[in-house]
């Protein structure tokens, strides 16, 4: 009768809302929930879970097959009207998630199955294989095992780095205090020519000049700097691997990619600023000057491969692997070369005063020794070596010559490894690079450039403009 399909239709009608209010608490963000339906059991039971509220889920699963609108009637509630406006994407249901018998095809449940497949592949390996809702928890465990190294590592590398520094500052006012001293002494017995006067003096100089050999071999400015640089690098390992795990998967790096770069970044800060003074330390006079390398760049690094992009793709263009490019070329012809450069220069100085310092300390003791067994007054000659020693060492640690190499190298570092990010990235197949603009932006930051294309302005001789 035409009461009982009356009937059965508001059932009908019923059980599709039911089942697609239901359905869109699946897939919806929980705002959207407390928006609409503020005393829903399911927005008070439900946990939240971040992967399946990402856009790139809601942007990926978009096969239609139920349409959600909910309209309130009571004047608590808010109406269809009051409501924002949202794309249809976020208000429809996947396949994945609801399979009915309206409107349902096996031609858009297959669709929808592509569309799952396809969020695997523009995850880059993030998202868990056998659940794609969330990210792989044994890769998030391995990179914030890598960053909970990296925290502890910064802090041991802190807290050597005031010991070094300390260490400077006590030996160099012990060694003043005594070469000046030893200075008074010698130029007091030139005038009276006491015997008890040139033998205090004579031991003063050469302890002196054997403590100057000790500190200059060692360089604690050089060592106190070397643990503050390692220090930066350990907290800006720990940094971008919170920066990533922020980001959404289709923005970041490949996964295996990003987590054997990580793995390499620690080892090489172990590597390059290791703990120990002696054995295993750095050579405080190295023959040349090569910069910390925290990441090798691949074997045919140069030159950059050529890449043609007819369209954008993960937000990479021709414009911006150009701009890369002229950029590594830069750094490479001009930044580089130029702090290395300066480094050489600054480690031909300091090698010079380490040296000098000590023979003038020496020879301020042989002259009183001496002069103690013989008729010539040589007590100014031995004055005036004290001097010359305390003006050498005054130079090489007061002004922390040592510290300031350490600086240019660790500055040539720097660029070095700004070059080799690049370099990798341009390596890297598209669909596993970070994505093009973050990138390039990151970049530009790094180095003190303008975000815009170019970022070295046309005819600037130097890539960075940051120090």
């Amino acid at each position: 009768s035409e009461g009982d399909l009356r009937a059965n239709g508001a059932c009908s009608i019923c059980c599709f809302m039911a089942m697609a209010i239901c359905s869109w608490h699946l897939i919806s963000p929980p705002s959207l929930h407390s928006r609409f339906l503020p005393l829903s059991p399911r927005t008070l039971s439900r946990p939240s879970t971040p992967a399946m509220h990402s856009p790139l889920l809601r942007r990926r699963v978009h096969s239609p097959l139920i349409h959600v609108s909910v309209a309130k009637s009571t004047s608590q509630q808010p109406t269809a009207s009051d409501a924002p406006e949202m794309p249809s994407s976020d208000l429809h249901v996947g396949a994945s998630s609801v399979f009915t018998g309206v409107n349902d095809s096996p031609l858009m449940f297959w669709e929808s199955h592509q569309g799952m497949q396809s969020l695997r592949n523009e995850s880059k390996g993030w998202l868990n294989e056998d659940d794609s809702s969330v990210e792989n928890p044994l890769l998030l465990a391995q990179l914030r095992l890598i960053a909970n190294m990296a925290k502890d590592r910064a802090e041991i590398h802190s807290i050597i780095a005031q010991q070094r520094d300390n260490w400077n500052k006590l030996f160099q006012s012990t060694l003043t205090m005594s070469i000046m001293t030893a200075t008074v002494l010698s130029a007091l017995d030139g005038q009276h020519g006491s015997f008890s006067m040139c033998i205090p003096a004579s031991i003063l100089d050469a302890g002196v000049a054997a403590m100057m050999c000790v500190v200059n071999r060692f360089q604690p400015s050089q060592l106190a700097e070397e643990q503050r640089c390692a220090t930066r690098l350990c907290k800006r390992l720990v940094n971008d691997i919170e920066y990533t795990l922020d980001l959404q998967p289709d923005l970041r790096q490949d996964a295996q990619h990003y987590l054997e770069e990580c793995k390499i970044r620690l080892e090489a800060l172990d590597k390059e600023f290791p703990l120990p003074l002696t054995p295993g330390g750095l050579e405080k006079f190295p023959a040349q000057v090569n910069p910390p390398i925290l990441c090798q760049a691949p074997p045919d690094a140069n030159p950059l491969p050529e890449v043609k992009l007819s369209t954008p793709q993960n937000g990479w263009n021709d414009e911006i692997c150009e701009d890369l490019k002229n950029v590594s070329v830069v750094l490479r012809s001009s930044d580089i070369e130029t702090y290395k450069a300066w480094a050489q220069t600054t480690l031909g100085i300091n090698r010079a005063l380490a040296i000098a310092a000590p023979i003038f300390a020496a020879s301020g003791a042989a002259l009183n020794i001496v002069n103690a067994f013989s008729t010539s007054n040589l007590a100014v000659l031995a004055a005036v070596s004290s001097i010359m020693a305390a003006f050498a060492a005054t130079l090489s640690h007061d002004m922390q010559i040592g510290m300031i190499f350490e600086l240019y190298r660790d500055c040539a570092g720097y660029l070095v490894d700004i070059d080799t990010s690049i370099q990798r990235a341009m390596h890297l197949p598209i669909d596993k690079r970070e994505n093009g603009l973050l990138f390039h932006q990151r970049v530009a930051y790094q180095l003190g450039r303008r975000t815009q294309l170019p970022m070295v302005p046309e005819g600037s001789k130097t890539g960075a403009a940051l120090f």
